[in-house]
Formats: structure tokens, C-alpha cells, sequence
């Protein structure tokens, strides 16, 4: 045998080194385990059960518990690889919970996560590991450790976002000597793309980096902060509706539905709850209120308004809403943000749908419903079959990439029939429409500033274009535009403005169907 080290450090071949691998479930400690397996080590992993399995904490979802540890199970199973479950309620109740509560009863605001770290993981797991005569113990942590002669030093992450150097500051040098790290010298993406590689079935799990941020703000700022698990309520109220959508061949708008459901929907009940006197978001729109009653209106800055995604706002919800960032630039936010000193000043913005990373909308669907797949027609706008597709999912109309058919003209998607499963190509002029029909219309205005021409929006990237709005009785609608529009799709949202003095007001909208 060589005297060269292996991939952690150790003077062993991968076969003859054991290392103990703490899996939470999630992406970062699942992808650690893959790594170490692939390379060739012997590896038990470890899950803690921290909870216990009332109604209440079950279904909360938390760390270390429920679908959690079914994950972490599902990956070992995956890897072929020794999988343990601790249970740590008591020991957590007592090194944690009861630390938490009583640092806050003494006017401190305690950092629970150091505390775990400190006790639970980093000693008693350690101790564990020991017993296994592990040689190393693993974990998904985004630090790096580096080790000259003897000694090893802990540094922070290549990915400062993700970097979790600050809740590890108590571990002792016995334990870093100990400890490794494999993240440390990765992105985020890359840890996604690894996961990805290996078919682990974490590959796209949101992590928890947004809560630790979230976290860290509210004890710089010294403000009482909760967390509320709704991961149910997000999957039947926005995840379900944006897979059965794409399955209808409609072109879905997840955080419309997150908005209208989860966010102003429950978190309004809760605000309301506490007592409190506003809900206010970060979101990039205008309020306004005079004599009363409050209206929205589009974001002084253009590149970041959201008012399209909160058409669906209610009249009780605006009126108890605030949105203090509609009349600044994102730079001047990013601005007071390092004037506070906080820690996200710089934090890059999420560019895709927080579920569905790096817009992969295909995987997705394919994880909730891997039957959808299915081959079908793509025909002409006379009938006439002109090839094959391999899934109306991967279309959507006005697209012209993947339709892989010659023609005289450049094909695009005119129209998409999810009951045969066939998508209608043609020509790019016979895309445009004048005339959208829309589906449960919510207005945030009277019907009598609909009677005259207003502008309206039919995609959350497009432009303002100006349009005479025929109004049902059953929340539906005719919008008649001025002049034709490509690629207006069913399942995108069609949004209603009016400019008067202080600017574009946001008057409802509806679903195109």
C-alpha cells in the first residue's frame, strides 16, 4: 500500500476506513453519504430521532423526524449501507428545548442550533461513532477543515450563503480532529447536481438555509421569531395544483397559488391570531390607502414588481397588508440591508420556483406522477399527423424548441389537447389572440372602472397591453385586446390596470382558460 492519504485525510484505503455519516434526510447529508460510498468506504449512517410522535409534532414535519427520517431510510436503502436510528427525544428535551426555554426566560436569545451541535450531535453521536469503531464521522455541514500535521482547522464555506461555521464554534478540537466535511468546497448547485447524479431521491428537497437566514436576521434584529411548518398545506395547495395543471397542457403560476393560498391565506389567519396590527412582506408592489380603502399598485422599480403574482389579493387581505419596498430600487434594499448590517445584504435572488430547481419543471412532474410521460400526436393545424411527442408536459404554447418536425415554416405550439394527448403545431403568425377568455375573475375594484379601456398583463414577464374588459355574472370574462398577443396560455393568469396619479393600480384579474 502507498503512503498517500484518501479523500478525508486518513493514511487508509477507502475499503479498509469506516465512517459514520450523520443523515438527516436531507440533500446535503444524503449527498455526503453517496460520496463516501462511491468512493469506496465503509459507511453506516446514523439518523436521530429528536421528537416524539404525537399528532402535533408529527405532523409539524421538523428536523430530524417524520418524512425526514422515511427519507434518510430511503437513501441508505438506495446506497446498500448500514442505517441506525437513535432516539434523542429525552436527551434533546434536556440539552436543547430546555436550554431554549430557559435562556429566553432570562431575556437572552438563545441559538438553539449551536446547542445541538454542542450536545447532542457532536457528543453523544461522537461517542457513538467511537463505539463503532468508526475512523471518521461525516456530516453535510457547508464548513471546510483543513488539517497540517496533526492539527486540523475549521474555516467557513466556499458558499458563504450556506455557510454554517457560526453555529459550529463550540466544537472541541478532539471532535474536529475527528469530523469531516466534504461540503465545505462545494456549492449548493454542486451538491444538488451530485445528489442528482447519484439518484438519490433528495436530489431537488428544499433545504433549510432560507429558515437559518431567517433565523439569523431575527436574532440580529432581537425580534421574536416563529416558524411554521406547512409543508402539507403547500404540496395540496400549490405543488398538486402546478402538476395536475401541467397535465391539463396549461401553463401553471405556482406562486400566484401560493400567494393566495398559504401565504395571505393561512399566514393572515395567524397574523390575525397574534394579534397583530399588519402583515407586512417583502414583496415588490405598492399600497396606497385613501379614505379608508387601500388599492395596490405596480413596484416603482419594473424589473422586480410582483403585483401580477397578487392579483388574487383579497379586499379584507390588502386592507391588512403592507409592502414597504414598492417605492425603492433593489439596490437601495440591498443597501439599508448592509446599513443594518444583517446578513443576507448580498444574497443572490432566487431565479426559479422555489421547488422546482434550476427549472426543471419535467422532473417535477415526473416525481409526483412518473406515469405522464406518454407518447401522442403532433398534428397540423389541418389534422394531419406530422410526428411524435414524447410528453404534453414538455410543451407549452407558443414554444418552438422540441418540437423536432420540419416544415416550410418554423413550427410552434398553437394548442394543446391534454385530453388525446396531442399538441397542435402551425405557424407563428397563427399564434396571436385577441380575445381571452378568463376564469374566476377577483376584482379589487368596482365594475364601473372596467367599463372603459384598461391595460392588462397576460404573462408575468410581458408587457402592458390595452384591453376592453366584457364582464360575466359567474366571475368570467371576455378581455378583448386592442391588438393581437403571442403565446397567451391557458393556466397563466390574465391581470387587470388602470395609471391615475399615482400609478399603475392593480384592479383583479383572472385565470385564462
Amino acid at each position: 500500500m502507498n503512503n498517500e492519504l484518501n479523500s478525508i485525510g486518513l493514511n487508509k484505503r477507502p475499503s479498509d476506513t469506516t465512517v459514520v455519516v450523520a443523515m438527516s434526510g436531507g440533500v446535503d447529508s444524503s449527498t455526503v453519504a453517496g460520496m463516501m460510498k462511491k468512493e469506496g468506504y465503509k459507511v453506516i449512517g446514523i439518523t436521530l430521532k429528536l421528537y416524539d410522535d404525537s399528532k402535533e409534532v408529527a405532523a409539524s414535519k421538523q428536523c430530524c423526524s417524520g418524512q425526514d427520517i422515511v427519507d434518510a431510510k430511503r437513501v441508505a436503502n438506495k446506497l446498500n449501507i448500514d442505517h441506525k436510528i437513535l432516539y434523542y427525544q429525552n436527551k434533546f428535551k434536556q440539552g436543547v428545548i430546555d436550554n431554549f426555554v430557559d435562556s429566553y426566560l432570562k431575556g437572552e436569545t438563545p441559538i438553539p442550533c449551536v446547542q445541538c451541535n454542542k450536545t447532542v450531535k457532536f457528543k453523544d453521536l461522537f461517542e457513538v461513532s467511537k463505539d463503532l469503531k468508526a475512523d471518521a464521522m461525516i456530516t453535510g455541514h457547508y464548513v471546510k477543515s483543513i488539517t497540517l500535521g496533526n492539527d486540523t482547522s475549521m474555516y467557513r464555506a466556499i458558499d458563504e450563503n450556506r455557510d454554517q461555521s457560526y453555529f459550529l464554534f463550540n466544537t472541541t478540537k478532539d471532535q474536529l480532529n475527528y469530523l469531516r466535511f466534504p461540503l465545505g468546497g462545494l456549492l449548493k448547485d454542486e451538491t444538488r447536481e451530485i445528489a442528482k447524479k447519484l439518484q438519490l431521491n433528495v436530489a431537488d428537497k428544499p433545504d433549510s438555509q432560507d429558515i437559518m437566514d431567517a433565523k439569523r436576521v431575527a436574532n440580529k434584529l432581537d425580534i421574536e421569531h416563529k416558524i411554521l411548518y406547512y409543508q402539507d398545506k403547500f404540496k395540496q395547495g400549490v405543488i398538486d395544483n402546478f402538476v395536475e395543471s401541467y397535465l391539463k397542457g396549461e401553463t401553471p403560476i405556482p406562486c400566484v397559488q401560493c400567494n393566495q393560498t398559504v401565504k395571505f391565506k393561512d399566514l393572515f389567519e395567524v397574523a390575525k391570531d397574534l394579534n397583530a396590527d399588519a402583515l407586512v412582506t417583502g414583496h415588490y408592489v405598492k399600497s396606497i390607502t385613501e379614505k379608508n380603502t387601500t388599492n395596490m399598485y405596480r413596484a416603482i422599480d419594473e424589473n422586480r414588481d410582483q403585483s401580477y403574482f397578487l392579483f388574487n389579493t383579497t379586499r379584507e387581505q390588502l386592507d391588512y397588508l403592507r409592502f414597504p419596498l414598492g417605492g425603492m430600487l433593489k439596490d437601495k434594499t440591498r443597501e439599508i440591508a448592509k446599513n443594518l448590517d444583517l446578513n443576507v445584504a448580498d444574497k443572490p435572488d432566487s431565479q426559479d420556483i422555489c421547488f422546482v430547481p434550476n427549472g426543471d419543471y419535467t422532473s417535477v412532474i415526473r416525481k409526483f406522477r412518473p406515469d405522464s410521460f406518454q407518447k401522442g400526436n403532433i398534428k397540423n393545424l389541418d389534422g394531419k399527423v406530422i410526428g411524435v411527442h414524447d410528453g404534453i408536459i414538455n410543451f407549452t404554447i407558443g414554444q418552438r424548441k422540441g418540437i423536432k418536425v420540419s416544415d416550410k415554416e418554423p413550427l410552434y405550439v398553437i394548442k394543446i389537447n391534454s385530453d388525446r394527448n396531442e399538441i397542435i403545431v402551425g405557424p407563428k403568425k397563427k399564434l396571436g389572440k385577441q380575445k381571452i377568455s378568463l376564469k374566476e375573475i377577483n376584482l379589487l375594484t368596482s365594475n364601473v372602472e372596467l367599463e372603459k379601456n384598461i391595460f392588462v398583463k397576460v404573462r408575468s414577464t410581458g408587457n402592458l397591453l390595452e384591453a376592453k374588459i366584457d364582464l360575466k355574472k359567474d366571475k368570467t370574462g371576455i378581455v378583448n385586446l386592442l391588438y393581437p398577443e403571442d403565446g397567451i396560455s391557458p393556466g397563466q393568469a390574465c391581470v387587470f390596470y388602470n395609471k391615475d396619479q399615482f400609478g399603475y393600480k392593480v384592479l383583479g384579474g383572472g385565470w385564462i382558460k
